[in-house]
């Protein structure tokens, strides 16, 4: 190990293998980590540190002193950051808004005292088991997170161990292209300081893990899709609201005490597009939706579905896809949504696949208030081309009475001008 004093005269100092200590000021004004350790025991220290792209090194922070750390942290490669001081006394304030590679957290005897005003937007947090990760009632924003540790709540304030008031606010997604996969949690206690999470950015977060955190929970853009088989809620027992633009998607199990889906936001059974084995259970809550409801169907017992509903409010566009050639007879029964209550509301758009088109087989959609679409037989007062311009004037409701403010764009058995018509 080569120990180094404060030198403020050296540029920058190159670690490629092996450990370098400093114990009495920065080494240099920047510290290129190409590999090996850095034993960081001096007091507030101030150098810049770049990890290298394909590059990785350690960390080690202070095991004695109080240390607000201020480092600009740039680079795209990785670095292992170990806090070891056991009252967590050591506080990272550096500017992290450039870096670009990723911070592992692997000691699961200290939260890391992640304090950065500027966040981390354009990195990877990953996260092992059993490690957690705080701030100090902050906002946090974070490219991505990987791992399976977790993200809490405000604990104390990391200079003098006194008590902190608020919330941790993780803001977690990037527009960098750059989907990810997180198998941890967000989590705290319950009490006063809540953590609250936002899926934020346009890529898609895949998430598999818990959430039993008592603060909000909003995905303001991109795609959150959730993707557990156990019964641990995932998302936290305050609201959820999925905004304009964005999904929630996948399957699991929410505690959510209401879900709103806004206008132009998009709620989808299923990890993908065409996955007929997904579902979103929403533990007796209520749920609105205002955009668009999706599931996927490829058999009469394979499709995928939104249960353990209280009331369902289904105001915006519900869709059903469905593989090709889907083949259902007359009389097939599909129970898209269990719920203790369903309204429909008056401008419900319906945008669903044909259950058999070989047959020329419609939807009835009369049960839709119990949340079920049967298969039924062409209609017999006549066939319209979906695409007649008489449909323009037309009125033109579903079976349920449900008067559409737009032409249908999908087959299926409506009321035009009073009359059953089969458009297709």
């Amino acid at each position: 190990m080569l120990c180094f004093a404060a030198n403020t005269a050296l540029d920058t100092l190159v670690i490629s293998a092996g450990a370098v200590a400093q114990r009495n000021g920065n080494a240099a004004k920047a510290i290129l980590l190409q590999n090996g350790t850095l034993w960081d025991d001096s007091q507030s220290t101030t150098h810049a540190i770049v990890v290298p792209k394909g590059k990785s090194g350690t960390w080690q922070l202070t095991n004695t002193y109080y240390t607000n750390y201020t480092n600009k942290l740039t680079g795209e490669g990785t670095i292992t950051i170990v806090p070891r001081n056991s009252v967590n006394r050591v506080r990272i304030s550096g500017d992290w808004s450039k870096f670009q590679g990723t911070v592992k957290h692997t000691n699961t005897k200290i939260w890391l005292p992640f304090d950065c005003t500027s966040g981390m937007p354009h990195g990877t947090l990953d996260i092992a088991a059993g490690c957690g990760v705080t701030n100090v009632a902050k906002a946090m924003t974070i490219g991505a997170v990987t791992g399976s540790g977790s993200l809490n709540q405000p604990v104390s304030n990391f200079q003098n161990q006194t008590a902190v008031s608020g919330n941790n606010t993780w803001n977690i997604g990037n527009s960098d292209g750059h989907d990810f996969i997180f198998a941890g949690s967000f989590a705290d206690a319950g009490g006063a300081n809540k953590t609250l999470f936002n899926k934020v950015g346009s890529c898609k977060m895949s998430f598999s893990g818990t959430g039993s955190f008592s603060g909000a929970c909003r995905v303001n853009a991109g795609e959150l899709c959730l993707n557990s088989s156990k019964s641990d809620i995932m998302l936290g027992t305050s609201t959820l609201t999925v905004a304009n633009g964005a999904t929630l998607s996948g399957r699991g199990t929410l505690g959510n005490s209401s879900t709103t889906i806004a206008a132009g936001a998009t709620i989808r059974s299923g990890i993908t597009e065409e996955n007929a084995s997904g579902n979103l259970k929403f533990g007796g809550k209520n749920v609105t939706v205002n955009g668009n409801a999706q599931s996927y169907i490829s058999s009469k017992t394979s499709y995928s579905k939104f249960t353990d509903i209280g009331t369902l409010k289904l105001l915006g566009t519900l869709t059903l896809r469905g593989v090709e050639g889907l083949a259902l007879s007359q009389g097939d029964e599909i129970k898209l949504f269990d719920a203790k209550t369903i309204a429909l509301g008056a401008d419900l758009v319906l945008n669903l696949c044909s259950p058999n088109a070989a047959e020329g087989l419609t939807w009835d959609t009369s049960r839709l208030s119990e949340g079920v679409l049967v298969v039924a037989g062409p209609s017999p007062d006549g066939v319209i081309n979906i695409n007649s311009d008489d449909l323009d004037k037309a009125e033109v409701c579903t079976l349920s009475g449900v008067r559409l403010s737009q032409r249908p764009t999908h087959t299926g058995i409506y009321v035009v001008n009073g009359q059953k018509k089969l458009l297709k």
